[in-house]
């Protein structure tokens, strides 16, 4: 199983490669998004296409199908995690992970 971010799904939507892979390894890997990810690339999309001069709708569309390749998750089925991956990453934090250069030195 590999848990995928909406930046991932974006990079889906946007390029070969990663779709590419994930059609590559459906067959061998469970690929899993929560459902916020999903809704965050959906809020974001839209800036980075008209950004970059791509059409909308079509975009959008490919991010509905990713879905076939990627299950989206509920909070409700991974928040009984969320207080033991906190542990293990002090990192971690609600929305992402933040990185700072006195906290990764040394790893």
């Amino acid at each position: 199983m590999l848990v995928l971010d909406a930046n991932i799904l974006i990079r889906a939507v946007l390029g070969a490669r990663v779709l590419g892979l994930l059609r590559k390894y459906a067959g061998q890997v469970e690929f899993m998004a929560p459902d916020v990810a999903f809704q965050e690339a959906r809020e974001h999309l839209p800036g980075i296409l008209a950004a970059r001069k791509i059409p909308v709708t079509p975009a959008m569309e490919a991010l509905d199908l990713l879905r076939r390749l990627v299950q989206a998750v509920d909070a409700e089925t991974y928040a009984s995690f969320e207080a033991v991956a906190r542990e293990r990453n002090p990192l971690c934090i609600k929305g992402g992970f933040r990185a700072r250069p006195e906290d990764v030195r040394g790893h």
